[in-house]
């Protein structure tokens, strides 16, 4: 049974609980099948992370209106407050799902079902069921030993969990006044966690589909009331909360936070001076950063259409966008700056004996660090790069060479039009003033004597 070696680990730990869960399908109450799924604490407060599941959809949603079991799963880790995300890993999606015809003469461990499946699982969709019961659903679905493990299915899953991974979240318009409340909040308090509160009387739906942790947070760019067309500050997304919905324990807790650290935002957290019902959406972020270098907004892209973000003239609303991973965090630098340093350091090494090199590379990461290096181009006339490689009929114009080797691209001879009197150096963008060069004299070129 493939199942048993799955949750090998799950089925011999006596912690393990083992559950029945509905879901509607993608995207239904922030539900994503096989990734993360979401209920209110305050409804069912029996699930914990480790435990096991399998999942039904209820006849209400299902074509033939009889319900089915179509797999399982292992909740990782939870997230959130009343309204909770929890993560899945081990997705053991059914090729043939179970339907309730199958399990007609089943006998459960957890109760008796009487003549009909009416009121049979609870109206909340969350149903604790004996280890005998998930274990006898699954050999039922693994019918005559045969197993029913779809893997195609499972890399659909990764994919989808990959794309869900790259989104990120961008604000238009935030002020500034309460991004120098929290980085002061950072920097003097030492507070991880602090609150954004963006004026819009709906829900964020990323994030209330995807509800970001602190193990697995959501990238945050903003823009500032003062500067829409830029991005200024970067940040990560931790936590999500609709305001309406906070018990009034959380309440009370988060009104205690806001005076303390974020006094300017506490009556916008307490909904006075007419805000309330026009801010519920409660980001909870850490590690807020000011740019030294701003980037256009234009560089992010829609997850809706794929295109980048417009110019805004207003302040207010939000995007979801595509992660653009380190390109923004990362240090900058200019290319004369990059290489200068780079040869002063290579220049440094080869004053070191051999054994001190033994030492430093056995102490050295293997992976580099990530830097942004900017430069200035020169958008070349392509005409002349033509002209310039028809003329060299495939011979290297310096030491008249054969090209090394043809494109893979078109069965060109690869040759490298060079400015005699560099771009950079005030040189015309002409075939006078170019020649065709084989790598080797192009790299003599540049760095020979």
């Amino acid at each position: 049974m493939f199942y048993s070696k799955l949750y090998v680990e799950e089925l011999n730990n006596d912690e393990t609980q083992y559950f029945i869960l509905d879901s509607r399908g993608d995207n239904e109450h922030g539900d994503i099948d096989f990734i993360q799924y979401q209920w209110s604490r305050s409804r069912y407060n029996l699930v914990k992370e480790g435990d096991l599941f399998i999942y039904r959809r209820p006849g209400k949603t299902s074509q033939t209106h009889k319900f089915y079991f179509y797999g399982a799963g292992k909740i990782e880790t939870i997230s959130g407050e009343n309204r909770v995300s929890g993560t899945i890993t081990k997705p053991f999606p059914f090729l043939n799902a179970l339907h309730q015809s199958e399990v007609g003469d089943m006998k459960w461990e957890w109760k008796a079902r009487g003549e009909s499946w009416e009121h049979f699982f609870n109206q909340y969709g969350m149903n604790k069921v004996p280890r005998a019961d998930f274990i006898t659903l699954l050999k039922i679905a693994e019918k005559e030993n045969v197993t029913n493990y779809d893997s195609a299915a499972v890399k659909k899953i990764e994919k989808k969990k990959e794309k869900k991974d790259n989104l990120a979240l961008f604000l238009n318009g935030v002020y500034e006044s309460v991004l120098d409340e929290i980085l002061n909040s950072q920097s003097n308090h030492g507070q991880e966690v602090n609150f954004l509160q963006p004026y819009k009387g709906e829900q964020i739906v990323l994030l209330r589909e995807n509800v970001p942790t602190s193990s697995n947070p959501t990238r945050l760019y903003l823009s500032t009331t003062d500067n829409l067309s830029q991005i200024c500050y970067t940040a990560e997304i931790i936590g999500w909360e609709d305001k309406r919905q906070l018990p009034e324990s959380r309440y009370d807790e988060l009104k205690t936070q806001f005076r303390k650290y974020q006094p300017d935002e506490a009556e916008h957290f307490k909904g006075e001076k007419g805000l309330e019902g026009k801010a519920i959406n409660l980001i909870s972020i850490r590690s807020l950063r000011k740019l030294d270098t701003l980037y256009s907004t234009s560089i992010l892209k829609k997850v809706s259409d794929n295109l980048p973000l417009k110019k805004r003239t207003q302040s207010g609303g939000w995007s979801p966008v595509y992660d653009l991973g380190d390109l923004i965090s990362l240090r900058a630098e200019t290319k004369d700056q990059f290489d200068s340093q780079q040869q002063a350091e290579v220049k440094k090494a080869e004053c070191l004996s051999d054994e001190k090199i033994k030492d430093v590379l056995s102490k050295s990461p293997k992976i580099p660090e990530k830097v942004q290096v900017v430069s200035v181009g020169y958008k070349r006339n392509p005409t002349v790069i033509v002209a310039v490689l028809r003329r060299s009929n495939g011979v290297c114009e310096v030491c008249n060479a054969l090209a090394p080797f043809m494109r893979r691209s078109d069965g060109t001879p690869y040759l490298e039009v060079h400015h005699k009197i560099l771009l950079s150096e005030g040189g015309e963008d002409t075939v006078g003033n170019a020649h065709a060069l084989c790598p080797n004299c192009h790299r003599e070129a540049h760095f020979g004597l």
